[in-house]
């Protein structure tokens, strides 16, 4: 469950990060996966 947990709020940081970023197209899939 802990590790559910972390890998949500991974996955919310990700996201947050994703959302306030100006330059959405310059973001590279492969290496944040």
């Amino acid at each position: 469950m802990e590790r559910l947990i972390s890998l949500f709020g991974l996955l919310i940081f990700i996201a947050l990060a994703y959302v306030f970023s100006t330059n959405r197209q310059a973001v590279r899939w492969q290496p944040v996966m």
